[in-house]
């Protein structure tokens, strides 16, 4: 044991202020890089941006075919027919599927190429007309029988427009 008389009462040099600073700054580089790599690694790379990216047009086709059969799933009366369609018992659960099919088709990946744009958007534009009938028919206690066919025909076309430009959607009509 060292008595307090053999202890050094010198003074211990502190470390100068400059050499805190840098010493600061590199520890929050460091976690600020940690923190990047951390969230790239949860979210991957460019996910956000990759959504939103032109496509072409077989990509867009294939979309479209995922989205015809998620509503044809969702929405099981659409695949019935005509007459299931145009039932006044029916006129909720078809306005329902025919509202997401209009937005599923409008969330598509904007395409690259400005001719297919222009042969694309005809077709999108026939969802909402289709949309807005059965919304009408459903706000009016199910409508009258040539307002149901009527809306039925809208979505037919709108349906048919689809398998058109190649879309695998014949099941929903």
């Amino acid at each position: 044991m060292k008595l307090l008389e053999e202890v050094s009462t010198a003074p211990t040099p502190r470390p100068s202020g400059k050499r805190v600073v840098v010493t600061m700054t590199a520890t929050l580089l460091l976690v600020i890089a940690a923190t990047y790599f951390g969230y790239t690694m949860l979210t991957g790379p460019g996910s956000e941006a990759d959504e939103n990216a032109p496509v072409t047009m077989s990509v867009w086709v294939e979309e479209a075919s995922a989205a015809c059969h998620t509503v044809a799933e969702e929405h099981p009366v659409l695949t019935q027919g005509d007459d299931t369609r145009v039932d006044s018992d029916n006129v909720v659960r078809v306005a329902a599927g025919v509202q997401s099919l209009d937005a599923r088709i409008n969330d598509l990946s904007p395409l690259a190429d400005t001719a297919d744009q222009n042969a694309v958007e005809p077709i999108i534009a026939l969802g909402a007309p289709a949309r807005d009938a059965w919304n009408a028919i459903e706000a009016d206690d199910a409508g009258s029988a040539d307002d149901r066919a009527d809306a039925s025909q809208l979505t037919s076309t709108f349906v048919n427009g689809l398998v058109e430009l190649g879309a695998e959607c014949g099941v929903l009509d």
